[in-house]
């Protein structure tokens, strides 16, 4: 269900004024056909490959190097204004991460690396029918259960038996044959349209909880 990720590396020590084009672009090429071949023998197909290349700069002499977008694809190769914006862009990162850049300073290539992400087909999920909000036919039983301080009586249902619709309570306890979840007392809890669970604070809208939990999954 998750696309697959290859990282590559390759060490090219040089200072940016002595950077050989040639040699970048040979590295690079070789990394992307590497990353393809391995993918594709997975059954990625060649439109669903991602390439994401980058490299390891830092100051010359300065122990630690800062990962920065490097910008190649087959169709235009690596040049010496991708060279000038490497440049640009790691006085621009270095200061953003350490709170100082020194724009004449010599700045020294270590490594060239690649991301290879392979895009795979998402399963459709389907939607359950909606139930009403009553959870009763869920429920096994009720226990004493230790909350804020003191013990409440809590019902506990089947985890199996919840459908989408169906709302619980809390407190209470929800088992499964792998996890147990805890609804504490002031929230409540409810099943999505694909039997997920949605804790949600009492005070809380569902219909506005569902809404940002959309938003952020986009």
């Amino acid at each position: 269900m998750s696309d697959l990720k290859h990282d590559y590396v390759t060490t090219y020590t040089s200072e940016f004024s002595k950077i050989d084009i040639n040699r970048v672009n040979q590295i690079c090429k070789k990394l992307l056909a590497e990353a393809k071949d391995t993918l594709q023998k997975e059954g990625i197909r060649p439109e669903n490959i991602l390439s994401l290349f980058s490299a390891d700069i830092r100051y010359l002499g300065q122990f630690n190097e800062v990962n920065i977008d490097l910008s190649f694809n087959e169709s235009e190769s690596f040049g010496e204004d991708n060279v000038k914006y490497l440049n640009k862009l790691f006085h621009k990162t270095h200061d953003s991460l350490y709170g100082y850049s020194l724009p004449n300073a010599e700045l020294e290539l270590i490594n060239i690396r690649l991301q290879a992400v392979g895009k795979t087909e998402k399963p459709a999920f389907r939607e359950s029918p909606r139930q009403s909000s009553d959870a009763s036919h869920a429920l096994k039983n009720n226990r004493q259960v230790f909350f804020y301080g003191k013990f409440m009586s809590t019902p506990v249902y089947d985890g199996l038996l919840l459908k989408h619709g169906n709302i619980v309570f809390g407190p209470a306890i929800v088992e499964e044959p792998t996890t147990t979840i805890v609804v504490p007392p002031d929230f409540d809890l409810t099943c999505d349209s694909h039997d997920n669970y949605l804790l949600h604070r009492k005070d809380q809208n569902l219909e506005e909880v569902i809404s940002i939990l959309k938003e952020r999954l986009q």
